[in-house]
């Protein structure tokens, strides 16, 4: 009876494991934004200062001007090209893997005068919510119109974006801040919306959206209305925030920020 039963307790003792993932670093400090890449470097901000680590907790690279203001957002679909984001001057800065810049442009100059939201786009470019017209527009890698959405205002939320925008999988999700999800295709065409949640996205994958709920990060198809929500990763610790990049996670608490890797 024992060894059955010395295999059951190795089984969920290993199973337990795989659930709360691999711990990779821990940084013991406050973060306004805290995201990771596909490759697990973790990117820290506070205010307009970022600085890069790789996934063994080591800095590898520090972007530190204030000309544009404070960070608004980061995206790193390609962490080769992260794209940043400062909203109050309108400020679209692209870098290189040091963080260093490879280009930038002021988005008023684009006829864009009230960015609320940005992602880059895999197929190059980048995608705008405006919320002076109410429009999803596509920008090539020369800062030409490419797509245009219609006018989206008949959402009546959609002019108080929490800014989550992303393009997966030649989607491209916008949520407004009652949670309402807006799916397009990628010639700016609405698909798809779906009802109102308390729920707000994290990090958006091809098939699924991520989202915190207390303690636990929870999952749901991104292309239905009605798919289960799935549990993904259940701590001993409320989350003020979280991030998520392919088998990564970066985990957000009162008084410190871990990073982990689940191989299943």
């Amino acid at each position: 009876m024992r060894a059955p039963l010395l295999i059951l307790c190795i089984f969920f003792s290993s199973f337990f494991a795989e659930a709360q993932g691999e711990l990779l670093a821990r940084w013991d400090m406050h973060a306004e934004i805290a995201k990771v890449d596909k490759l697990g470097q973790v990117y820290l901000v506070n205010g307009s200062r970022i600085e890069k680590f790789d996934k063994k907790g080591n800095s590898i690279g520090v972007y530190d001007r204030s000309d544009l203001g404070n960070l608004s957002s980061i995206d790193l679909s390609d962490p080769f090209k992260p794209v940043l984001f400062f909203e109050e001057h309108a400020g679209l800065v692209f870098c290189d893997s040091r963080l260093e810049i490879l280009n930038k442009t002021d988005l008023r100059v684009l006829g864009i005068f009230q960015a609320v939201a940005v992602c880059s786009s895999p197929s190059q470019g980048f995608w705008v919510f405006n919320q002076q017209d109410f429009k999803l527009t596509k920008f090539d890698s020369r800062f030409k119109v490419i797509q245009e959405s219609e006018e989206l205002s008949r959402f009546t939320d959609v002019g108080i974006l929490q800014g989550s925008l992303a393009e997966r999988n030649d989607r491209v999700f916008l949520q407004t801040s009652s949670g309402r999800i807006l799916i397009f295709d990628r010639f700016a065409n609405l698909i798809q919306s779906q009802p109102d949640s308390s729920a707000t996205a994290f990090s958006w994958a091809e098939r699924e959206y991520y989202f915190i709920d207390g303690n636990k990060i929870m999952s749901k198809n991104s292309s239905t209305n009605f798919g289960p929500v799935n549990e993904y990763f259940s701590g001993s610790k409320p989350l003020l925030n979280a991030d998520k990049s392919g088998n990564f996670v970066l985990l957000v608490y009162e008084d410190y920020i871990e990073l982990r890797e689940f191989k299943f």
